[in-house]
């Protein structure tokens, strides 16, 4: 009696299957919006952390920082200005007071979803960032549809992508601001309207 043995399949034929499967063109509205993402995310990242190290932000009476700036710097570096309104609106709500500064001139999009994320990242700061970041990938996602739509072209997709991800003031895509939803709402629109 002769066995025959069975076919082997090489170890890493799955991995090799999805990287095919990634490297589709038909997909590149994800993996080239995505690799956007990630490099740019990467470098504004860490020059926001070395930043923060060389040059540590201006504390005191007036200037709004994390109440977390002991522990966790990777999140303080992304909480300035206008974020401590839109954190204080997700931990206690709109309030107003006549004749001082009040958070009812704050949209409330952005805190709503940043209070929906808050049980998953476990903070309002960490749930803003996240929000932000996963706005800006959407975002990315439909520029690049958008812009193949109607140049027909990926080389032109992909730099636009990466174009608006690496610009100068995108770093604010990451902090807890709006800009990232806003982007994500208006290519969004756009190009459901194409």
């Amino acid at each position: 009696m002769t066995t025959q043995p069975y076919p082997r399949r090489p170890m890493l034929a799955p991995l090799q299957h999805a990287l095919g499967w990634l490297k589709a063109p038909a997909r590149y509205w994800l993996t080239r919006a995505l690799a956007a993402f990630l490099v740019t995310r990467l470098v504004v990242f860490a020059a926001a952390y070395l930043g923060e190290i060389a040059l540590p932000s201006i504390t005191g009476e007036g200037f709004y920082q994390a109440d977390q700036v002991d522990t966790n710097i990777w999140l303080d570096m992304w909480a300035r200005w206008d974020s401590g309104w839109y954190i204080g609106i997700v931990e206690g709500g709109y309030f107003f007071q006549p004749g001082l500064q009040s958070s009812v001139a704050f949209f409330p999009l952005y805190p709503l979803l940043t209070s929906l994320l808050e049980p998953i990242a476990g903070s309002p700061l960490a749930a803003g960032v996240l929000l932000s970041n996963l706005c800006l990938l959407g975002a990315l996602i439909f520029l690049y549809l958008l812009t193949d739509l109607e140049f027909k072209d990926s080389a032109t997709a992909t730099r636009t992508v990466f174009y608006i991800a690496a610009f100068p003031t995108a770093f604010f895509f990451s902090a807890v601001y709006t800009e990232s939803v806003f982007l994500l709402f208006a290519v969004g629109t756009l190009y459901f309207a194409r």
